[in-house]
């Protein structure tokens, strides 16, 4: 066998000893790991300039559109929309021109040589006439020693080339400060309110409040219920708004919020109605303000503003009342009877157990459900609202009486009164014989007007009144002391404690109890057992509660 070694006319060792003289496969090599790391540099470096610029723009906008909003509360739609626009173009146009122009440009052997023989010296083209040569496209006579020496000079020059060195590293880094500058940037987005403005940013079009130096929430309704946003209300009926602070911050001192009302008039015409709310007040746990609005009667759209924000618009309807026009009932008998269904205009009803009544009604307005309730005639207790007194006497005795103790004349809530000294036994004062005596109705009560000062509390107080045919007609409130009359009956009446010191009380006790109803009198005595009392106004007056017959649901 033969040995073929190559050396030059210096007899060094050739750098492509063992390779063919023709052979470019090392070139090529280099060349495509250089494709893949510049492509792969190119991508990185615009994926990072990309990045860095969208956060960029991002915390840039939602400053402006915090600072904007904070000045001037506001929608700023359109605003908003160019900003988004702002956002949008140059960062896309940025991973157009970073990211997808470099991914899919055409990287050409040629142009890949040609960035490799800008970092070597002295090459002169030998890396890019190689490849022109090699290119089979094309045939070109060439002489063989040459192509071998072109090759191996080539290949000398390469030796310990590292493809890094055609790489844009200053670019890279330059990005990677641009990224890492966004990434710090966003830090921002934790200064309270900058993340609703980069909200309102993204989403121009959408209703999102400005983040205020207060945060609130406003319900609407009627009088009886009211609900957060939207909300609906019978024609007729006043219309409430009720806003609530959602944390501990205020508005400021002389700053209100604002009712803003988007209605029409009889005619369909818009009208725009302004309102100011009154001052948040404490209510329990929370901080409430409350507005009332009458004569409202078409649908409507709201909007609560101050505290450098505002609410959602939201909108109101307005329900026609319900209204029943007519109730008919029909009676179906049981089956036994063979009788036919019978029906009847009004809804009063009867008929044999085991029957069915069905009820048809005919309502108008907005109606969401109805019941059917069963009627019954009960006798119940209701609240008596109007208990005017009728006073028989107040400071001064009645006209022609006759005095009894000692009677002084004091003043008690502004108004004169009377009393008798301070004692630490049973003492009293009071008068008979009334010129006129006094009628007490059937169902009536009693009163008396007491005050007990704080430093002279009495262990029992004791009002007696006189029929004109005796005192046998008794109550008292405290300790069972004074011991006149019979325990447990009208002349001596036990109604209760005594009364708090120090605050005008009227004492009740029923007529009835004391049997004194439906009679007159002419006297009365203010017993006391130790300390003293002032007493006003004297009479009756209508009991807290009567007994009425009306209809009341079964069960």
């Amino acid at each position: 066998m033969t040995s073929d070694h190559s050396s030059n006319g210096n007899g060094r060792h050739n750098p492509s000893a063992g390779i063919s003289a023709t052979d470019t496969s090392p070139i090529r090599s280099l060349v495509s790991r250089t494709r893949v790391l510049l492509r792969s540099t190119w991508v990185i470096t615009g994926l990072l300039a990309s990045f860095g610029l969208g956060l960029l723009l991002v915390v840039v906008l939602s400053m402006t559109d915090f600072v904007v909003s904070s000045a001037a509360p506001s929608e700023w739609t359109t605003l908003r929309a160019l900003a988004l626009v702002l956002l949008v173009v140059p960062t896309t146009w940025a991973v157009i021109a970073g990211v997808l122009r470099p991914l899919f440009r055409r990287l050409s052997n040629v142009l890949v040589a040609r960035r490799i023989e800008t970092q070597l010296p002295k090459i002169h083209n030998r890396l890019v006439t190689c490849i022109d040569l090699e290119d089979e496209s094309r045939a070109v006579p060439i002489s063989e020693a040459f192509h071998r020496r072109l090759i191996s000079e080539a290949l000398e020059r390469i030796r310990g080339f590292n493809p890094r060195k055609v790489l844009d590293i200053h670019n890279l880094q330059r990005a990677g400060a641009v990224a890492t500058i966004g990434v710090l940037g966003l830090a921002v987005v934790f200064i309270p309110g900058v993340t609703t403005a980069m909200a309102r940013v993204f989403n121009p079009f959408a209703d999102i409040p400005p983040a205020g130096h207060v945060a609130y929430s406003v319900a609407v309704g009627n009088r009886d219920q009211v609900k957060e946003g939207d909300g609906a209300v019978v024609r007729g009926d006043d219309v409430v708004f009720l806003a609530t602070l959602s944390d501990d911050r205020s508005l400021y001192e002389d700053e209100r919020l604002q009712l803003t009302i988007e209605t029409q008039n009889d005619e369909g015409e818009p009208v725009l109605l302004r309102h100011t709310l009154p001052p948040f007040k404490q209510a329990g746990d929370q901080r409430i303000s409350k507005l009332t609005l009458k004569g409202l009667e078409y649908e409507f759209r709201y909007r609560v503003s101050g505290g450098g924000t505002y609410t959602k618009r939201f909108r109101v309807k307005m329900l026609a009342r319900p209204e029943i026009v007519g109730v008919s009932t029909r009676l179906s008998y049981p089956e036994y009877m063979e009788k036919p269904e019978r029906s009847s205009p009004v809804a009063d009803v009867e008929g044999p157990i085991g029957s069915k009544v069905f009820v048809d009604v005919i309502a108008e307005g907005d109606i969401q459900e109805g019941k059917v309730e069963f009627l019954e005639l009960k006798r119940v207790q209701q609240n008596v609202a109007d208990r005017t007194p009728r006073t028989w006497f107040g400071a001064t005795r009645p006209e022609g009486s006759a005095a009894s103790g000692t009677w002084q004349l004091e003043s008690l809530a502004g108004k004169d009164a009377h009393t008798d000294p301070a004692n630490a036994a049973v003492h009293s004062h009071g008068f008979t014989k009334a010129a006129e005596p006094f009628q007490v109705g059937t169902s009536d009560v009693l009163f008396a007007e007491v005050y007990l000062p704080p430093n002279q509390q009495p262990r029992e107080i004791m009002l007696k009144w006189h029929d004109g045919q005796g005192w046998e007609h008794r109550a008292f409130w405290g300790e069972d002391l004074v011991g006149e009359g019979k325990a447990g009956t009208a002349s001596r009446f036990r109604v209760g404690d005594l009364p708090e010191s120090g605050q005008r009380v009227v004492l009740e006790v029923p007529a009835a109890a004391v049997g004194l109803a439906g009679r007159t009198i002419s006297g009365m005595m203010f017993t006391l057992h130790g300390g003293q009392a002032v007493w006003g106004a004297s009479g009756t007056m209508p009991p807290a509660q009567e007994t009425v017959v009306k209809l009341v649901p079964t069960g």
